[in-house]
């Protein structure tokens, strides 16, 4: 569908200002405390964030240690007997 395809590319942004409104947006009401990181699985959408970040030359505002994993907490909340 060539022409949905091109609408959505006539509005990309730079990745680099994406990536600094996102910083923005994930610190928009946290300023003040760590942030924490959700994933599905977080081994692999962490490391996605974090080269996004890195190619943009921007600070990540998630730190490794913060990143929770959803499939675990899935698991240990909705199976906690498997």
């Amino acid at each position: 569908m060539p022409k949905i395809l091109d609408g959505i590319y006539s509005r990309m942004l730079p990745a680099p200002q994406v990536m600094a409104d996102f910083a923005l947006w994930a610190r928009a009401d946290n300023s003040a405390k760590d942030l924490t990181f959700w994933g599905k699985p977080t081994h692999f959408d962490y490391s996605f964030v974090a080269s996004y970040f890195s190619d943009a030359g921007l600070v990540n505002p998630f730190h490794f240690r913060n990143a929770n994993d959803q499939n675990t907490f899935i698991r240990a909340r909705y199976f906690p007997d498997e």
